[in-house]
């Protein structure tokens, strides 16, 4: 039996993700790659995707599975997938005996080793029924040293017919061990015009127009689309938006108001990290304007102008150190800390 933890259904997890290659916006090149290497035959034993979280990695990696593993074509190397056929609907469901996702479980801020050993176990087996094993790790940058280990040598000396794919926000989270026999696959942000699409087909907004007004502000992602259609964060985003124009910034009151805005996601390490990177993209958002005021001779303040220039690039570093997973609090305590010497 597949090892597929998650805190989500197989019934919600069936309708996010029964899609087809034609339906995945925004990755032409990368979709045109690996469709060739299935076709010829020429599949690495492991990939890692690496981009921002939201841009459409675990939908690629999913797609690239029931291809593999469809059955309407069992005897020719076929690089699509039919969406109906047993192998297709049981991946999306994921209940096929020769595919597994992994994701941290709820309430763990890593993989359990246990875990882990499982899932080797699973990716070592003979094919149940289809032409291949295929193995997704989702958030593989949660993987610690220790559980990484754990399938050095499954990368070393891969089981026949296995895949594996892993995903992350980064390259850089990946041992070297790790990342050297891995064939690298990045994946940008998703462009504005694209985002707006996705909003409206999704049902995220109801109208073209909200969809154009909410689309620049999700950074090319559409879990950042998902959290500012919220009312909480659209509250958080006014607090930062009067508290970052003010002529002096209070660090305290700033840190404060961060760390309570990341700690609402819980135990949900993933979604913390969302949560920041969006509290910083809102406070860059200001600053740009602030910038664009100082630029243009608006706010005249002696040294303005530089302040508010290096503020942008602290807040664009701060966001770089939640991606390479520093402490998240201590991230955003210290920017606060920053930005408030840097605008007094």
């Amino acid at each position: 039996m597949p090892v597929n933890q998650s805190s989500s259904s197989p019934e919600r997890f069936a309708r996010r993700l029964a899609v087809s290659w034609s339906s995945i916006r925004g990755h032409d090149q990368i979709i045109k790659a690996i469709r060739h290497v299935i076709r010829r035959g020429r599949l690495a034993h492991a990939y890692l995707f690496v981009g921002p979280v939201g841009v459409g990695k675990r939908l690629v990696a999913t797609e690239m599975a029931k291809a593999l593993l469809c059955e309407t074509h069992p005897e020719q190397r076929s690089d699509d997938s039919c969406d109906r056929c047993p192998g297709c609907t049981q991946v999306t469901a994921r209940t096929h005996p020769d595919f597994q996702l992994l994701e941290v479980p709820e309430g763990k801020h890593e993989f359990p080793i246990a875990l882990m050993q499982e899932a080797i176990a699973h990716l070592g087996l003979k094919p149940a029924r289809g032409r291949h094993r295929v193995t997704i790790i989702d958030e593989a940058d949660l993987l610690s040293e220790e559980a990484a280990n754990c399938f050095l040598k499954t990368l070393e000396e891969p089981p026949p017919a296995s895949l594996l794919i892993l995903l992350a926000p980064g390259i850089e989270s990946q041992l070297p061990t790790v990342r050297s026999r891995c064939q690298v696959i990045r994946f940008g942000t998703l462009p504005d015009g694209v985002v707006a699409e996705l909003l409206v087909s999704a049902g995220i907004v109801k109208t073209p127009a909200e969809a154009d007004k909410l689309a620049p502000l999700c950074q090319g992602s559409l879990n950042s689309a998902q959290l500012l259609k919220e009312p909480e964060v659209r509250g958080f985003r006014e607090e930062i938006a009067k508290l970052v124009e003010r002529p002096a910034i209070d660090s305290v009151e700033l840190g404060q108001k961060l760390v309570k805005f990341v700690e609402a996601a819980g135990q949900d390490s993933a979604a913390k990290r969302r949560r920041g990177q969006l509290a910083l993209q809102f406070i860059i958002e200001h600053l740009r304007a602030q910038l664009h005021a100082a630029s243009a001779g608006v706010d005249e303040r002696e040294g303005r102008l530089e302040a508010v220039a290096e503020s942008v690039d602290r807040t664009i570093l701060a966001s770089q150190q939640i991606d390479r997973r520093l402490q998240l609090v201590l991230a955003l305590e210290g920017f606060a800390d920053n930005l408030g010497q840097l605008l007094r």
